[in-house]
């Protein structure tokens, strides 16, 4: 294999055999499980680096090291340890668990980020008051959103609270997040990750032969005539 024609992967694997065993494993220590992996499977495949490999990774790393010279940290690892190295006790636990809960995302700020469907979703069984608190808390665009993706039946009634609750207390707030806690717990185990559909259909028809695609595509037709136009709509032969 040319210089050239080496992936990321494989210049990342010639690198840490090129860094040698202890420098390697201690850039192993910073990568997820899931890197260590794809880049060990490439590294047991090697074996002879060429000179002009070896010398184009090592300059390359060289390169890369000094423009970002500097410190990098895991910072709440980092703060965490430096806490607990005060070794003082119930104060340190304390001060922990604070840091934890001050860097930890609130549940109305996961709300925030949430597209607005999710949010309608998680809350399509809530009393109206319970909604009408959560809108008041978000940016006018994004409650007004969730409120679209709502029931119809809802949407005077929870207006109409939420005009008349100018003020609520801490107390309420705190009771409401953990409240909200749970509930994007239990969403969080019930999402579904898009494996399919119709895109990922007319994707795989644009890496066949034309006239196999066709062929696939009339016999989805007889099968699901709308399914095939939808196709058709976005397959590019």
């Amino acid at each position: 294999m040319s210089s050239t024609s080496l992936t990321d992967l494989n210049k990342a694997a010639n690198l840490l055999i090129c860094l040698g065993k202890e420098a390697a494993a201690a850039i192993l220590k910073e990568l997820t499980d899931d890197e260590i992996n794809l880049v060990t499977r490439a590294m047991a495949t090697i074996n002879y680096i060429p000179k002009d490999i070896q010398d184009k990774v090592l300059k390359s790393y060289g390169a890369s090291k000094q423009k970002l010279s500097g410190i990098f940290v895991k910072g709440e690892d980092f703060t965490k340890k430096a806490i607990a190295g005060t070794n003082d006790g119930e104060r340190t636990c304390r001060l922990i668990k604070q840091f934890d809960s001050d860097v930890k995302p609130r549940p109305l700020e996961t709300i925030a980020l949430m597209q607005p469907h999710r949010v309608a979703d998680l809350l399509a069984n809530e009393h109206p008051q319970i909604v009408a608190l959560i809108l008041a808390t978000q940016q006018v665009e994004h409650a007004g959103q969730i409120l679209a993706n709502l029931s119809d039946s809802i949407h005077a009634d929870v207006i109409y609270r939420i005009a008349k609750t100018e003020k609520v207390s801490s107390e309420v707030i705190t009771r409401l997040e953990e409240a909200l806690a749970s509930e994007l717990s239990l969403a969080a185990g019930k999402e579904h990750k898009q494996i399919g559909g119709v895109t990922k259909v007319a994707n795989l028809l644009d890496t066949m032969n034309n006239n196999l695609s066709q062929a696939i595509l009339e016999n989805i037709g007889n099968l699901d005539p709308r399914m095939a136009e939808k196709i058709k709509k976005i397959v590019r032969f």
